[in-house]
């Protein structure tokens, strides 16, 4: 017969959680493998692969940077592990149900904080422990066919196939021994062809749930906790957490080591004639300190009277100081002990996996709503930290308003400058910013250095978040499902190559669905006239419906090969300050160019010299930038 190895049976306890150490070891790869391991299975389950969202190396990138700063505030470390493991939303349905779900959280955790801080400390015990291996049978199999079907069982689970003469040695020789196909075996556990994957490794089976111990325990006080509250549904399975604790907490196995029993006895008989012999004592006394001695020897032990006589009459036989029993007598002793102990354990493990064995699902329901309670209870927090805002969900474009880059929204709130606010928007939205025409494609422009990368980086940030469900760095937004293809310019120069960067486009025009495509000044690539053509036909060869938004220093070259409707914005500096950093509003000007930073350096140089001739190169060349402005102007 064919029975699933207990690695297997619980794998998907542990991808559905996930449990990324017990994936990893399950699996034998390394973390980052069993992270893409457990995507992969919450890609299964809900239709949307971060594979097919986030599109391109630089929007990955994005994606671990801003569930690196949602991580911290998880209390525990699979919770820390279920955020590296999100996977983007694949229907709107699904993502409002999400978003309603943590909103109405949020409104709890408001007005309870209290309480909040106690489910926070309860949820810092729920550790997963590793699983202990508390027997080591030989497993002996009547056939070939059935060593391979008992080997793949379990992990280090020693088989051997032998015929039914020379079992005798083996049950000489081992603790516990369990035979398989044999009928009854006096001395070892008898199991027939056709058994369980607990009657053979019980221990194992039963040391997954004793691993979880931790975790059900949390369970039961943060269920406790939440009470009748209105987020007190969030953990639904309190009758079946309580059965599984009652059954691993009963647990309960003889822990004598039987070689220290028999070196205690020894030590006391010892004393005992010491003592005797310096108050003169007779062999009477001797006698009933043995008797005494062995009686303990034999309660802790469990001997039997044949056994125990044997001890006093080896005892009274050889009284040598130190004393000790004969090696023969105390060998037998311990290893039946052993043996009998084993054999017990093994009844009681199997009793126990046979309760447990119904609660398998319950295990991964208990321990995914717990670990899902961490995680809402992480965002809540991150988004208090960062005052961030759900966005609404919408089918036509992407926008905000008082939207804030989330990293430089980090440095602002460990003390450095103050992040401005910025409206903004591509595509159809219902946010009314003045000025931002309903255009799908978008081009912005302006002084280097003033915020046009930032701009960029904080739409993919929005994006990024709303499809995963997050709340995101503004006071409104409004955010639509789309792959996101984000190229940032760091990225095209270190390509170098043309060939390479068109060749990672392709999927944008191949694949027909709607997309939002962000790129950062692709013209790094090649000169300026040949990438602006080429940039046009991108665009006006983009999927329907599709967002895009492109920082360029070359939108007046562009311009006017475009074949559809565009935008042009422009992110206005207004001069250099003494030490040389241009004086920026980052709010970009909807349909307008934005100014060239080489005016405003060579118009901050021409007012620091006074020489006539110098003044008089600067003028020239301020002239010939402001005609190359208006020109590009006159072209939008």
């Amino acid at each position: 017969m064919q029975v699933k190895s207990i690695e297997d049976l619980f794998l998907e306890v542990y991808l559905k959680l996930p449990y990324i150490e017990g994936i990893s070891e399950v699996r034998g790869v390394d973390r980052r493998v069993a992270i893409k391991l457990a995507q992969k299975y919450n890609a299964s389950k809900t239709g949307s692969d971060v594979r097919e969202v986030f599109r391109t190396v630089d929007s990955k990138k994005l994606l671990r940077d801003i569930l690196k700063l949602v991580a911290p505030f998880c209390e525990s470390k699979v919770a820390k592990d279920k955020v590296f493991a999100m996977t983007p939303y694949s229907t709107p349905e699904a993502l409002r149900a999400r978003v309603d779900l943590m909103d109405r959280f949020f409104r709890f955790a408001d007005s309870n904080q209290p309480l909040v801080k106690e489910i926070r400390e309860a949820l810092k015990g729920s550790c997963i422990s590793k699983v202990e291996q508390a027997l080591d049978p030989l497993v002996v199999v009547s056939n070939g066919e059935l060593e391979r079907s008992v080997t793949s069982l379990a992990r280090n689970l020693r088989v051997k196939a032998l015929p039914k003469n020379v079992l005798a040695e083996s049950l000489k020789r081992e603790c516990l021994v369990i035979c398989v196909g044999f009928g009854e075996v006096k001395g070892a556990v008898s199991l027939p062809e056709s058994f369980e994957l607990f009657d053979v490794v019980p221990d194992r089976f039963v040391g997954i749930f004793e691993s979880f111990k931790g975790v059900i325990e949390a369970y039961l006080r943060v269920l406790k906790l939440l009470g009748n509250s209105q987020v007190g549904d969030l953990l639904r399975h309190g009758q079946e957490a309580a059965e599984i604790f009652g059954l691993v907490d009963g647990l309960r196995f003889d822990q004598t080591d039987p070689r220290k029993a028999v070196e205690e006895a020894e030590m006391k008989i010892s004393e005992g004639m010491d003592r005797i012999s310096r108050s003169g004592g007779g062999s009477e006394e001797f006698r009933s300190l043995v008797q005494d001695v062995v009686e303990g020897l034999g309660l802790q032990l469990g001997l039997n009277e044949r056994s125990s006589q044997a001890l006093v009459k080896d005892a009274l036989e050889n009284p040598r100081s130190p004393f000790s029993f004969s090696t023969y007598l105390t060998k037998d002793l311990v290893e039946g002990f052993r043996k009998k102990v084993a054999e017990a354990s093994y009844r009681e493990y199997r009793r126990i996996a046979f309760e447990l064995s119904k609660y398998v699902g319950s295990l991964a329901l208990i321990a995914e709503e717990l670990y899902e309670l961490d995680l809402t209870l992480a965002i809540y927090e991150f988004s208090k930290a960062y005052s961030l805002k759900f966005p609404r969900l919408i089918e036509g474009g992407i926008g905000f308003i008082g939207g804030k880059n989330m990293l430089l929204l980090e440095d602002e709130l460990s003390g450095g400058p103050k992040v401005q606010k910025v409206n903004y928007s591509i595509g159809e939205t219902s946010l009314e910013i003045f000025g931002a025409t309903t255009q799908n494609i978008v081009l912005l422009t302006g002084a280097n250095s003033g915020g046009k990368t930032t701009l960029l980086m904080t739409v993919a940030q929005i994006a990024t978040m709303g499809v995963l469900g997050l709340p995101v760095p503004a006071e409104e937004a409004e955010v639509s499902l789309s792959s996101i293809y984000l190229y940032r310019r760091r990225t095209v120069k270190k390509t170098g190559s043309l060939e390479h960067a068109l060749r990672s486009t392709i999927p944008i025009l191949s694949k027909r669905e709607r997309k939002l495509v962000l790129m950062d000044e692709f013209e790094a690539l090649t000169e300026p006239k040949a990438i602006a053509r080429i940039m046009a036909a991108f665009l006006n060869n983009m999927p329907k419906r599709s967002l895009a938004l492109f920082v360029t220093h070359l939108a007046g070259d562009i311009i006017p090969y475009l074949r559809l409707d565009y935008r042009v914005d422009g992110i206005e500096a207004t001069g250099v300050d003494s030490e040389g950093n241009l004086i920026v509003n980052r709010q970009p000007t909807f349909n307008k160019l934005g100014t060239s930073s080489p005016e405003l350096i060579v118009e901050r140089l021409q007012k620091a010299t006074r020489r006539k001739s110098v003044v008089k190169a600067y003028s020239e060349m301020l002239k010939l930038l402001s005609d190359l402005r208006v020109g590009r102007v006159k072209q939008l």
